[in-house]
């Protein structure tokens, strides 16, 4: 039998591992709401000349949710999609906001960088701007 501590250090480590090879995972299980996963991928890693990165999300909200993804630039994403939408140096560039309920099958958007660098695709899962009840991030290099 596998106790909750064995689940969310596997689950850490599965966030860990994912993270390294591009794609990001996160959940988080709250009392009386089940959980709240997303999932982000990238493709290519490295874009050249202006080309386009591929964004790719899915996962599952238990109850209705937002989704939210952003795309940022030479930093990593923010805790919060608020923190994202009013970061200080870097406000991220909003790509959309849909509603989302059970299972989010993959939605792929596509999108030109303007400048060369890493960049970081962001998505959050949340109630309201502040309470984010799940994130994740993937990043591509512009050459």
């Amino acid at each position: 039998m596998i106790t909750r501590a064995k689940w969310v250090a596997a689950l850490g480590t599965l966030a860990l591992a994912g993270g390294s090879s591009g794609v990001a995972l996160a959940a988080i299980e709250h009392p009386g709401l089940g959980q709240y996963i997303v999932r982000i991928s990238v493709t290519p890693k490295v874009v050249r000349g202006h080309g386009h990165a591929h964004i790719t999300v899915e996962g599952h909200a238990a109850k209705p949710v937002d989704l939210a993804v952003y795309a940022a630039s030479d930093r990593t994403c923010s805790a919060t999609a608020e923190g994202e939408a009013t970061h200080k140096t870097d406000p991220g560039h909003f790509l959309y906001r849909i509603a989302v309920n059970g299972r989010i099958t993959p939605v792929h958007s596509t999108y030109l960088a303007h400048k060369k660098g890493t960049w970081y695709a962001c998505a959050y899962l949340y109630t309201n701007a502040n309470h984010s009840l799940a994130g994740a991030q993937a990043s591509w290099r512009e050459e």
